[in-house]
């Protein structure tokens, strides 16, 4: 099994549609492309991470606006497939994403946030994520189910 890290592409769009379903072809792609703008800029990095070739996950790492929060990177869309999950894929992402963030002269604050009590809490707490606050009831699904979380707001020094 090959394991690669690496920017997302243009014709990943595919492969990220299938990671989130939920979101059309078209928006992904014009994400993809603000992404590759940003990323030109030094602003953004959406990273992959291929099992022998095939995108498997994602996580996109965005740097805040320069004027006041330019010391911080927000961690989106985070997203692993299923049947790979614990094989510290999210892991080898965030490794990737903080070596990048590194490079960003005066960043030292990663931040995220996450719906409350679900795996990935657990997983951002295990990468040195520190809760900050948690907003009860703050994340409230759209699709089917309207299932409620509480969304907790994390973050970690760099």
């Amino acid at each position: 099994m090959i394991i690669n890290v690496r920017e997302a592409k243009l014709s990943d769009d595919a492969a990220i549609g299938k990671l989130q379903p939920r979101n059309s072809r078209e928006t992904i792609k014009a994400g993809l492309e603000r992404d590759r703008r940003e990323s030109v800029l030094g602003n953004t990095k959406r990273l992959v991470i291929e099992i022998d070739g095939a995108v498997v996950g994602q996580a996109i790492f965005e740097r805040l606006s320069k004027l006041t929060r330019g010391h911080r990177v927000r961690v989106t869309d985070v997203v692993v497939a299923e049947e790979y999950r614990g094989l510290k894929l999210c892991t080898r992402l965030f490794e990737a994403g903080e070596n990048w963030v590194q490079s960003l002269p005066g960043v030292n604050i990663l931040e995220l946030t996450v719906r409350g009590g679900i795996e990935a809490e657990e997983i951002y707490r295990h990468l040195g994520f520190l809760e900050f606050g948690r907003l009860i009831g703050g994340i409230k699904e759209s699709w089917e189910g309207g299932l409620i979380y509480d969304e907790v707001f994390m973050f970690k020094k760099v």
